[in-house]
């Protein structure tokens, strides 16, 4: 509904579904779309771990890891970007991304940000990057 061109699911180490109902996911992706009479139904796509989504992201020109312990905050940098830079987000599951998984995501290209001061749920921290990111 926000405008996401894709969704990447993958596993991490503290991943509790180890692979998701795709065609249940898609069914809900295609509902929204007709809901907000959008035009294009997003990819999704799964893949096996976190290696993977990096990746996948690598197509991207702007890279995100958010998580709670990251001391920048998301919508400052998203204010910056140009229009139309190609962004990518990634969201760790409940619990979050370990110490390690966040260090290989900087190592990898990816900037640390922060949603704000309180603890996001997984589903909530995605629309609310949606949102920054639909909104600049």
């Amino acid at each position: 509904e926000l405008g996401a061109r894709k969704f990447l699911l993958f596993n991490s180490e503290r991943s509790e579904k180890v692979k998701p109902r795709l065609d249940r996911l898609q069914t809900i992706i295609k509902a929204a779309v007709k809901q907000s009479l959008r035009s294009r139904i997003p990819e999704l796509e799964f893949l096996e771990n976190l290696k993977g989504a990096v990746g996948a992201g690598s197509q991207f020109v702007e890279k995100l890891v958010l998580h709670e312990k990251a001391g920048a905050m998301a919508v400052d940098r998203i204010s910056r970007l140009s229009e139309g830079k190609s962004t990518v987000a990634l969201i760790g599951p409940e619990g979050g991304f370990s110490e390690n998984e966040i260090a290989f995501l900087v190592e990898n290209g990816y900037g640390s940000f922060s949603l704000g001061k309180g603890r996001l749920r997984s589903e909530t921290a995605a629309i609310s990057i949606a949102t920054l990111l639909s909104s600049f």
